[in-house]
């Protein structure tokens, strides 16, 4: 979140501001396992643990899946660059 400095109004800007890696937080929000998750990206279940836990980076053919499932901007789901 952001204050303007002109209005003291704060706006909520759509990149996290700490950089968090937030796939598991977008998982949940959808009501997705994450073995339900991991199968829809084509990656096993660990895989996904490692994904959300930050063990390893998503390839880019993963992020495009998981931007369109989750419904997210990849910039939203996990912090750049990847």
């Amino acid at each position: 979140m952001i204050i303007n400095t002109a209005t003291s109004e704060s706006v909520t800007q759509s990149q996290p501001m700490d950089n968090k890696n937030q796939i598991k937080e977008y998982r949940q929000r959808a009501n997705l396992s994450q073995e339900q998750l991991a199968e829809l990206v084509g990656i096993d279940k660990q895989e996904m643990s490692m994904l959300e836990n930050g063990g390893r980076k998503p390839r880019v053919g993963e992020m495009l899946i998981l931007c369109k499932v989750l419904r997210a901007k990849p910039y939203s789901i996990y912090p750049f660059p990847f």
